[in-house]
């Protein structure tokens, strides 16, 4: 019984230390710079760039709702509704869990759509995953401050 008990144990501290978050400027400044990249590509309607750092399988969630696919975003990116005048990240901190980075923060998008011009305060959560290509988003959450 003691055994299974020191076993248990060992395994539930194993597990908890593989979830302890990493402190890595080096991978936390290339996660920024794709996010900087995400942001310039959709600004200039840059469809290479974007189906380089979006997964095949991004679950992209606004913050009206409704879920993309990475085709579907990309689609609305490339027309002209909206049209994406800014894309801007402030107050991001970004948690490392080995090749797993969540970053969270404020995103301000100014864009053009039906004729408005809008101003979106967003919260936002991005989860990018660190593969043979760089940094790829596999999932972003977005929630508007300015209903």
């Amino acid at each position: 019984m003691k055994k299974l008990a020191v076993t248990l144990f060992v395994a539930a501290a194993a597990v908890m230390v593989a979830q302890k978050p990493a402190m890595n400027p080096k991978a936390e400044q290339a996660v920024r710079a794709s996010m900087d990249q995400f942001a310039k590509a959709v600004l200039g309607k840059d469809k290479a760039t974007l189906e380089k750092l979006m997964s095949d399988s991004i679950w992209y969630s606004h913050s009206n709702g409704n879920l993309d696919t990475r085709a579907a975003f990309i689609n609305n990116v490339m027309s002209e509704t909206p049209k994406y005048e800014a894309f801007d990240y402030a107050d991001q901190k970004i948690v490392l869990y080995g090749n797993t980075a969540i970053a969270r923060g404020k995103i301000t998008v100014k864009d053009l759509m039906n004729g408005q011009r809008r101003t979106l305060e967003l919260n936002a959560m991005q989860i990018w995953i660190k593969g043979s290509q760089g940094w790829t988003l596999v999932a972003r959450q977005a929630t508007r401050m300015n209903p």
